[in-house]
């Protein structure tokens, strides 16, 4: 085995190349020639005696079984060093550091932006990513320790063996909001219903709420709650969304659904024995 292939330039060329579409993707996060790439590839594969990648065709990457092995592996391993890294970096102060969450584009809008406006009058210097989207993609990231912690609903049973952590942050209530001047609390047969898209976060509440109500009529499915709330606006109907959604709109008027039949929990989840300073001190924001 030719130890000197071995190292971490070509260890993180491999992972940047299995979490890219193409050698050139791979590339530009590399910062190098696309030449470079399959060089370091070739050397990891030469250096492990197996074969990594099946081809390039049309500069897409698809990598052999044993090269999904690895890469799984070594994106762990890899950003498991990053991490290591990372709280080096902020051990001494919080006054730099970056920070990744996970988060639907619900969660994002309706629950977070408000923590991320408290986190940063505190610590401006620190870099917050957020990525949307769907949950198991997201815990596919923390697993691999790409993200820091996740804002989602109650982790599902078959992830509870990994080393998961969940700390209950809320009861998501819900209402229906109207504008006054076209509509009463008085809901009449038919109403019509402006309702999150079928994979929003928000759409399982309202669906297990119309199982035993039928005096709505579905006329509009709308991407994320604020433009639920915009459609409310202009007349168009009674909108589905969260009561921490619609307390930011006191010119609409509410109907607060009961907790027994519509309402989530909102979580925060993370690896037990990843979290860095800057994470901790969010989740501290998000637990107070």
């Amino acid at each position: 085995m030719k130890s000197e292939s071995m190292n971490l330039d070509t260890i993180r060329t491999f992972v940047k190349l299995g979490q890219s579409e193409s050698i050139e993707e791979a590339a530009k996060k590399l910062n190098m020639d696309a030449s470079n790439v399959r060089r370091h590839v070739k050397a990891l594969g030469e250096t492990l005696g197996v074969k990594l990648l099946k081809g390039y065709t049309r500069g897409q990457v698809e990598l052999t079984d044993i090269g999904n092995k690895l890469f799984n592996e070594y994106e762990k391993a890899y950003n498991m060093i990053l991490l290591a890294e990372k709280k080096l970096e902020q051990s001494k102060s919080l006054d730099s550091g970056k920070l990744s969450v996970g988060c639907s584009s619900d969660y994002e809008l309706t629950f977070l932006l408000e923590y991320i406006k408290k986190f940063k009058s505190k610590y401006p210097n620190v870099v917050i990513k957020v990525v949307n989207s769907v949950k198991n993609d997201l815990y596919k990231q923390l697993l691999s320790y790409s993200l820091d912690f996740i804002i989602d609903k109650k982790i599902e049973d078959n992830m509870k063996s990994h080393n998961f952590k969940s700390i209950k942050l809320l009861d998501n209530k819900y209402c229906f909001v109207y504008d006054p001047k076209f509509y009463s609390k008085a809901i009449k047969k038919d109403s019509p219903l402006i309702a999150p898209i079928s994979s929003s976060s928000d759409r399982i509440p309202l669906n297990n709420y119309l199982e035993n109500h039928d005096n709505f009529n579905i006329m509009y499915e709308v991407q994320n709650p604020e433009h639920v709330v915009e459609y409310a606006k202009q007349g168009l109907g009674y909108g589905f969304v969260s009561k921490i959604v619609a307390d930011q709109h006191p010119e609409l008027e509410q109907i607060v659904i009961p907790s027994t039949q519509a309402k989530s929990e909102i979580f925060v989840t993370y690896m037990t024995d990843s979290l860095s300073q800057s994470a901790k001190e969010f989740i501290k924001f998000l637990s107070e």
